[in-house]
């Protein structure tokens, strides 16, 4: 999967602001399920007393769900 293909702007800006670099090439599956660790560990890293853990999961539900649906 190319995940940089597979990303709209937002979810590039968003990839960036968290530390992820993407490459355009070919991910493993493996890659990708780093990729998804990744993103859902910086989620639960957010507090929930300021809701910033909430906008974090409505920011990133599609791109977990694009990587998710690789095939």
């Amino acid at each position: 999967m190319n995940i940089l293909n597979q990303c709209n702007d937002k979810e590039k800006v968003l990839l960036k602001e968290i530390g992820l670099e993407i490459e355009n090439k070919e991910y493993s599956t493996d890659e990708v399920k780093e990729v998804e660790a990744k993103i859902n560990d910086y989620i639960m890293s957010l507090s929930i007393k300021n809701g910033d853990l909430q906008s974090a999961v409505l920011n990133y539900s599609n791109l977990l769900n694009k990587l998710a649906d690789r095939k």
